[in-house]
């Protein structure tokens, strides 16, 4: 199997799938988990939310290296 394509600490955003009540929008990886089923997952959470969710890599796209940088504070 090959290896995660995002890294704890990473901006991404969230695509939810379709049926899943989500806003579309910048999150931080905070955990990389294993393969489901043959798709890595991982534990995302955004700065104003005060849970993490659980996204498959198919509903994680990159950002740009010059996201805003108030979406990196997430602890």
């Amino acid at each position: 199997m090959s290896e995660h394509k995002f890294k704890v600490g990473q901006v991404v955003e969230y695509h939810p799938p379709r049926g899943l009540i989500a806003e579309r929008r910048q999150y931080i990886v905070t955990a990389a988990l294993p393969a489901q089923f043959g798709v890595f997952e991982y534990r995302i959470r955004h700065p104003s939310e005060n849970y993490e969710r659980i996204a498959t890599e198919h509903d994680l796209r990159e950002v740009e290296a010059n996201a805003d940088p108030s979406h990196r504070a997430v602890r």
